[in-house]
């Protein structure tokens, strides 16, 4: 084998292996794209569930809306939590997948 043709093997190589950590790095990116998304469905819900407690549905007197709200209240640092998952989640969302 001439070194033009091992030149030319080697730079073949190293393609196919660029072309392979490219095509790793977009796994890696979809995979973490979607477990923040997932994440961020999960807080959206659990952040849901707390305020629907706290509407007034019909039959419910002011005061059983009070001691929800109360409860919830009670919850506040539950609800900056996932308030603020949220926002983290769309902030690591808006700067690692920009397209």
């Amino acid at each position: 084998m001439s070194s033009i043709e091992a030149v030319g093997l080697a730079l073949g190589m190293i393609s196919a292996i660029i072309s392979i950590v490219n095509a790793t790095i977009k796994i890696y990116e979809a995979t973490a794209f979607t477990l923040t998304l997932e994440d961020y469905k999960a807080q959206a819900t659990q952040l849901r569930e707390l305020f629907a407690k706290v509407i007034l549905k019909e039959g419910k007197s002011r005061w059983d809306r009070y001691v929800k709200v109360a409860r919830t209240i009670r919850k506040g640092s539950r609800v900056e939590d996932l308030v603020r998952g949220i926002l983290d989640d769309l902030q690591l969302l808006a700067t690692s997948f920009p397209e």
